[in-house]
Order: structure tokens, then sequence, then C-alpha cells
């Protein structure tokens, strides 16, 4: 991964409480999140499907690309404990932007990555838009 010259590298250590959500949002580049504790549910919408997947204790994976729109919650009953590096994040700028949710939703689950380590970006499956509104 390339960092732009002249942008930071931010760091956010997270505890989501169950139920919790990050709420649709996007980053001005990649972001890196390592899961310390608990199961977090990552989705992302690359303009055309949605993809959902299941990052547990000791995974580390390529969240979403620059400028992608994403969520993450917390679907169990158990906070989620996690570590969250965002790139290319303009100097005195903001780590991230509000956004609304994908047209139709989000729904659908990939398998979680195999045990701990690092997953790179999910590939296929995931299904498209939903009425769940998820």
């Amino acid at each position: 991964m390339v960092v732009e010259q002249g942008s930071d590298l931010a760091v956010d250590a997270v505890v989501m409480a169950p139920g919790g959500t990050t709420g649709w949002h996007t980053h001005p580049g990649p972001e890196v999140i390592v899961v310390r504790s608990g199961v977090l549910t990552f989705r992302r919408f690359d303009g055309i499907t949605c993809q959902t997947e299941k990052v547990s204790t000791g995974q580390a994976f390529v969240g979403a690309a620059a400028h992608q729109l994403h969520a993450a919650d917390n679907e169990g009953s158990e906070p989620v404990d996690f570590i969250a590096s965002f790139f290319d994040v303009p100097h005195g700028g903001a780590t991230r932007s509000d956004a609304n949710p994908p047209p139709g939703g989000c729904h659908g689950t990939l398998p979680s990555p195999p045990g701990p380590g690092i997953a790179g970006p999910a590939h296929g499956g995931g299904g498209g838009p939903s009425p769940s509104g998820r």
C-alpha cells in the first residue's frame, strides 16, 4: 500500500457495544482494521454490489478503498474491540465523511477469512442490494 506524499496516517482504537454501528461513510484513503476481540460485521458497496463479511478476534483485513462506501456493525452480544488505520488523510483533514446507505440497502454475508492473520478485500459472493435496508 502506497501512502500519498503530504498526507497523514490516523489510527483509532474503537470498542463498539452490541448493536453498535459506524453508520455508512467513506474515508479519503484506504483503511486496515485489526479485530482485537469480538466479531465485526463489515459491509462495503462498490457502486453495483454490496459485500458483507464477518471478521473475528485476531484477524486483520483491508477494509475499504479510498472513497468506498462502507459500514461496520456489531451484531453480536459482546463488545467488539478493533483498531482502524486510515491512510492518505489530508493534513488537518477529517478521517471520514458520513454518507447515505446504498440504494436498496446492503445484504449478504461472505465467509470469514481463515484463522488469525491478514485477509484481503472480499471477492465474489455477497449478493446485491436487498429491501432489508441493511
